[in-house]
């Protein structure tokens, strides 16, 4: 099955209420973590499920393979600010700063950090 496929199936459960479920699902997919769909995807589901710090563990994992891949980061600092957990967006924020200058995307970097602001 295909990445896409695992996480149209992943989003269904997840719809229904399940989200540990789709998480089992995309763990055990083939792939799963050199894809940033996937890792975009689990990110937003440990955070449902209630598991932030493994919502940054992965984004830290996925930001780690290359600077280009900091838009896992920024996601998962986005919804850790919507969560309610400011404190640690603007820990991952200040971790993949420097790699969205280096990319040339300070505008997603300037709107996370005005995030960050607004709820602190």
């Amino acid at each position: 099955m295909a990445i896409r496929s695992f996480s149209m199936k992943a989003r269904i459960i997840a719809a229904t209420g399940q989200p540990k479920e789709a998480i089992t699902l995309l763990e055990g997919m083939p792939g799963a973590a050199a894809s940033d769909e996937a890792n975009a995807l689990l990110t937003d589901l440990y955070l449902q499920a209630g598991q932030p710090q493994r919502a940054v563990e992965l984004a830290r994992k996925a930001f780690k393979r290359g600077p280009e891949h900091f838009g896992v980061a920024y996601n998962a600092a986005t919804a850790l600010l919507e969560g309610g957990e400011p404190n640690l967006a603007l820990k991952l924020i200040g971790e993949f700063r420097a790699s969205a200058l280096e990319v040339g995307d300070s505008e997603r970097l300037i709107q996370a950090l005005a995030a960050a602001i607004e709820r602190m």
